[in-house]
């Protein structure tokens, strides 16, 4: 793992933005902060004051319910789509780390090339027998084409930069939001955009970690644009299909996989 510097992941404040219609000169600036942030980072932090506080507690209280649901419950299953998307037991490679998938159609309908899934992640206190008592989600890029990630109180999420720096426990507010590039927008842009590499540490937590995450995901086989192949960036992936690599990365032979 690389040294501890002081790299901070970029910020885009929408609460100072007051018009983000496209085409407007916040819109066209906006658009060029996301770039450099997915370019260079392969995530940024959205700040947006719009979130209110009553929401916020009611999710993650709604979260807290679900999780508190007896297992055999929780494993009822919902959806006929990979099983990382409904609900994930604790295991022994992640002792400490529970998550809940919901799949909810009404999301369907923004984009038909696209679903999301709303995914609420449970990171339980150590218990003193267990040898790594930091580490509650070890280092991984996303399967997913974008996951947005909101954290509650207790945070620990760490995020590696390009040049293979760990940024330990990025910050967060009660109106932000991390936005992480995963391994589907990385083979779409032909690399122009890197998937980021992030984990979760529970080093020195007292209390139960609860996040929540919008994942999008792709239907259907993606190419790359051919505006995005050219002399500099010639073409680096064959068409994808985006939930057939989910699948395989859940496989054994994917876990395996010394490209992953």
């Amino acid at each position: 793992m690389g040294s501890e510097v002081e790299h901070k992941i970029p910020v885009i404040d929408l609460s100072e933005e007051k018009d983000l219609k496209p085409g407007s000169d916040s819109c066209v600036l906006a658009c060029k902060k996301v770039r450099y942030a997915m370019e260079e980072y392969g995530c940024f932090e959205i700040v947006c004051d719009k979130f209110p506080p009553e929401l916020r507690n009611s999710i993650f209280g709604a979260a807290k319910d679900l999780f508190d649901l007896p297992k055999e419950t929780k494993m009822k299953k919902i959806t006929d789509r990979p099983s990382a998307l409904g609900y994930v037991a604790e295991h022994p490679k992640h002792p400490r780390y529970e998550t809940l998938g919901i799949n909810n159609g009404v999301f369907d309908s923004i984009k038909e090339s696209s679903f999301h899934i709303l995914q609420f992640f449970k990171y339980r206190t150590p218990q003193s027998d267990e040898s790594d008592l930091s580490l509650g989600l070890s280092a991984h890029k996303d399967s997913a084409h974008i996951t947005i990630i909101h954290q509650h109180h207790v945070g620990g999420l760490r995020i590696k930069t390009k040049d293979g720096q760990w940024i330990f426990d990025v910050k967060h507010s009660s109106s932000s939001f991390v936005v992480l590039a995963g391994y589907v927008l990385m083979a779409w842009c032909n690399d122009r955009i890197f998937a980021c590499e992030h984990q979760v540490s529970i080093r020195d937590q007292n209390e139960t970690r609860y996040s929540v995450g919008l994942i999008t995901y792709t239907k259907g086989i993606l190419n790359v644009p051919e505006e995005l192949v050219d002399d500099k960036h010639p073409l680096r992936y064959k068409p994808i299909d985006s939930f057939g690599f989910k699948i395989f990365r859940l496989s054994e032979e994917g876990s395996k996989s010394a490209c992953l």
